[in-house]
């Protein structure tokens, strides 16, 4: 887990950019050419040797404002000496876009060849590995150098301070998220959790938003103190997963408190509609009704696509709109079980449904993806993923 240190107090111990939190660089993941380029322009700045804030501005002001990123980039480039890290990941650098997986491998061995610190390499030899067992060794080989190599770095974050900031950094993140990975295929669910722990705690701002998958295994495991830890570290998120799981654990919380017990819907007198079973639930609930409110206002189309029998067949594309029904595809085909199992929260989701949801498809991009989810649904004719999940359980 990453150490803190305590702020600064004015004495001795020379100042590096590190305190200061670094060049105001992205903070979401760019293109992988412009993280290259942004990569190259950090390692210069950390090479002048600046020592306070005022110096940091004037570099920036001088050398960098109003030039454009590639140009920067190739002028950084021919600067200083060749280490060995560098050679090792210009020879990474020089993949083809569309290099086959066994070039990628024996590049990424001739770079570890050079230096096992190149943690580019260890990640490329485990998103190309198929054996989960054999991948996993790697990224635990690239993270034990990771922490080697960027010690200085972690030691050097303040209460706040994420380590997304730093470009060469990024690929010691992605080795974590993708070990998180492995281990939950592969069964090991407290290892993961372990994983994605320490992922919050060297980048709070959660740039790859793992704090949704991290609240995933607490639910699945009805941990549930955790993941009310977890919630509150981030009030008013607006991430999906974080926005409906909050909802369903306030459902899940409010049933253990108050004994609460899903009644038989095709018994006499029972609700007959979920709207109805709304309606019947105590006060206690008004505050997890809320939420599934808040929930659905920020994506209406979770309920909708959740509620479809061919859910889980439906393939994506990696770019998907905010608020819009691709995400909430992504988001149910992780969490519809989930809900599901629960009872009472996938009734609750049901009665918030929408009546119309192509209504709320605003914009081109949103309608687009709906119409084009539609079709794809409309197409696939596998068993209810519900009955699926009832035959798993027999």
């Amino acid at each position: 887990m990453a150490k803190r240190k305590q702020k600064h107090d004015g004495g001795s111990r020379p100042r590096r950019m590190h305190d200061f939190g670094g060049p105001p660089l992205d903070s979401d993941l760019p293109p992988r050419g412009t993280e290259d380029a942004m990569k190259v322009i950090q390692k210069a700045i950390l090479s002048q040797g600046i020592q306070t804030p005022e110096e940091l501005e004037k570099f920036l002001n001088e050398r960098l404002v109003g030039k454009p990123l590639d140009e920067l980039a190739a002028e950084f480039a021919q600067q200083g000496p060749k280490t060995d890290l560098d050679r090792a990941e210009e020879l990474l650098d020089g993949l083809d876009d569309d290099a086959s997986t066994t070039e990628i491998r024996q590049a990424a061995n001739q770079a570890l060849a050079i230096t096992p610190y190149c943690i580019s390499a260890w990640l490329m030899l485990g998103v190309h590995e198929p054996d989960a067992t054999k991948a996993l060794e790697y990224f635990n080989q690239g993270i034990e150098k990771g922490r080697v190599r960027f010690d200085g770095l972690i030691e050097a974050l303040e209460e706040g301070q994420g380590i997304w900031g730093w470009i060469e950094a990024r690929d010691f993140m992605r080795l974590l998220n993708n070990r998180a990975l492995v281990l939950q295929d592969l069964g090991e669910f407290e290892q993961a959790t372990q994983t994605y722990d320490e992922m919050l705690e060297l980048n709070p701002g959660d740039n790859q938003g793992v704090r949704g998958d991290l609240l995933r295994l607490y639910m699945i495991h009805r941990r549930h103190n955790d993941a009310r830890a977890l919630l509150d570290r981030y009030p008013d998120d607006e991430d999906i997963a974080m926005a409906y799981g909050r909802a369903l654990l306030m459902f899940c919380e409010t049933m253990v408190r108050s004994g609460y017990e899903m009644p038989d819907m095709e018994e006499p007198g029972a609700p007959k509609s979920p709207p109805a079973l709304m309606k019947s639930l105590g006060p206690e609930f008004d505050l997890a009704k809320k939420h599934i409110r808040r929930a659905v206002k920020l994506n209406p189309f979770v309920p909708w696509m959740m509620t479809h029998p061919q859910l889980m067949g439906v393939e994506l594309d990696e770019t998907v709109s905010f608020g819009g029904p691709a995400e909430a595809v992504a988001y149910a085909q992780k969490w519809a079980l989930i809900w599901y199992a629960m009872g009472l929260p996938f009734v609750a989701m049901v009665a918030a449904m929408p009546s119309d949801p192509l209504r709320h498809a605003k914009g081109s991009m949103k309608r687009m993806e709906f119409l084009d989810l539609v079709g794809q649904l409309e197409s696939l004719d596998d068993v209810p993923w519900w009955e699926d999940f009832h035959s798993g359980m027999d």
